[in-house]
């Protein structure tokens, strides 16, 4: 037995039910490819530092917190990948506006990381500077220059 709507309660024939339903299919599209980005970003980064360089004790403590503070910011993308996921399967509704608003809020956490990332890089940085200006110069004999 087909089921047949009247028209008076045809609701997806209407130009505004189809905008929400490509709101929905958007949605679920984006939540996937936030969700792959997420899963990529986490497989594809280096974890530590960078290879066959004899590290100190500063650089492991900072590529050991840099490590940390990305991977968090792997989980919240991946978090905003299931919450968009989330709001297109349950469709237009309450819950679909609140997913949607909490997606903000969660960009905020990954803006605030990524702050405090470069923030600590400059410190890092800061510590560094004599050991780097110390390699530098190292290689010059004050005698003959440069070797």
């Amino acid at each position: 037995m087909l089921l047949r709507l009247t028209p008076a309660t045809d609701h997806f024939n209407s130009p505004r039910d189809r905008r929400f339903q490509t709101m929905d299919v958007s949605s679920l599209i984006l939540g996937a490819l936030v969700l792959l980005a997420a899963i990529l970003l986490q497989w594809r980064t280096p974890q530590g530092g960078p290879a066959g360089e004899p590290e100190s004790e500063l650089d492991t403590r900072y590529y050991r917190v840099r490590t940390r503070r990305r991977r968090m910011v792997h989980l919240l993308l991946g978090i905003i990948g299931s919450l968009s996921i989330a709001a297109g399967v349950l469709g237009q509704g309450r819950a679909f506006f609140l997913i949607w608003a909490a997606v903000p809020l969660v960009v905020f956490l990954i803006v605030i990381l990524a702050m405090l990332d470069a923030y600590q890089t400059h410190r890092y940085l800061v510590k560094k500077l004599p050991e780097i200006q110390a390699a530098s110069f190292s290689d010059i004999d004050p005698e003959k220059g440069l070797r």
